[in-house]
């Protein structure tokens, strides 16, 4: 930096010129111009820290608060399906499975049971389904209970296992594996199952090979077609098997001779 020396005056006194004034002007606004923008600087970090805490606690309390209104509608819900009687929904949802008298009752009791244990059931109500259920045969035992029974499940149930009870039932077996025809439609292996079916439910306690001749018998008795009947009979066929497989292949060998 420059100065001049001025002889009529103190030599340690300096004059500085315009450039050199104007030069620290620049310098101290520079520096002010950076103070401020640091200061700015420091606001808007203090700024940002205060917002981001107090979206953190906006964003907990709303978060709080959803969690208190779905404990709310959960315990609404809950008292809502505890409040509803077991009685009405059962009844408008579940209906029990026909009883013919045809298929076991045993097995159907304990279908019926399971089925009234699950949905809450009492004895009226069980009383009033099994009533409903009844078809054919097996309705015909209201005639034989009082009116003001019916609404009795021990009556009904008693009832029934007097008259569906297993040797009761073997008789209607053997009844209908007597009377068994072969149906129009029905193929000979639907048929022989049929038959093999009726033997076993109408002698349970029969010996195997006993029961096999009887099926046997039964089967050539119940083929529609007299031809094959005989045809049955003179083949001396010893179970229903060997004799359902002989009329098949006798089957086959007619359809062929047809073509040819």
């Amino acid at each position: 930096m420059e100065a001049l020396v001025n002889e009529n005056e103190n030599p340690d006194e300096f004059e500085f010129d315009d450039q050199d004034v104007e030069s620290n002007a620049v310098v101290n606004s520079a520096a002010i111009d950076a103070k401020i923008i640091q200061q700015l600087r420091g606001l808007r970090e203090q700024y940002d820290v205060k917002a981001k805490q107090q979206s953190a606690v906006i964003d907990a309390k709303i978060e709080n608060q959803m969690i208190r209104m779905e404990d709310v509608t959960s315990k609404f819900d809950q008292k809502k399906i505890n409040s509803t009687p077991v009685r009405h929904v059962t009844a408008m949802t579940i209906k029990a499975p026909a009883f013919d008298g045809i298929t076991s009752w045993n097995i159907y009791k304990a279908q019926f049971e399971t089925a009234a244990m699950n949905y809450g059931w009492n004895k009226r109500e069980r009383a009033t389904a099994l009533v409903v259920a009844l078809r054919g045969s097996a309705a015909e035992v209201l005639q034989t209970i009082p009116a003001e029974n019916h609404s009795n499940y021990e009556v009904l149930v008693n009832a029934l296992n007097l008259r569906y009870d297993k040797k009761h039932m073997k008789q209607i077996y053997r009844s209908q594996l007597r009377n068994r025809t072969q149906r129009p439609g029905e193929s000979i292996q639907q048929l022989a199952q049929d038959i093999e079916r009726l033997t076993l439910l109408s002698y349970p306690t029969y010996d195997p090979q006993h029961r096999k001749e009887t099926a046997l018998k039964k089967l050539v008795k119940a083929v529609r077609n007299s031809d094959l009947r005989q045809t049955l009979i003179l083949a001396d066929k010893r179970n229903l098997k060997d004799a359902v497989v002989y009329i098949l292949h006798l089957s086959q060998q007619s359809k062929l001779q047809r073509l040819t």
